[in-house]
């Protein structure tokens, strides 16, 4: 289900956009890489935005 479908196309692609910069940073450790949980979070996250 897509959430966002009923919205304006630009509001919501801005929406994505902005959610997955607030996500991106999160997600690195001090070495640069995300640890398995925070990663597996991360793809779901982002699979949750993609347009359907």
């Amino acid at each position: 289900m897509d959430l966002l479908a009923d919205q304006d196309p630009a509001e919501a692609d801005n929406f994505r956009r902005t959610v997955l910069v607030a996500v991106a940073p999160g997600g690195r450790s001090r070495t640069g890489e995300p640890g398995p949980v925070t990663a597996e979070k991360t793809c779901k996250i982002t699979a949750a935005l993609r347009p359907a």
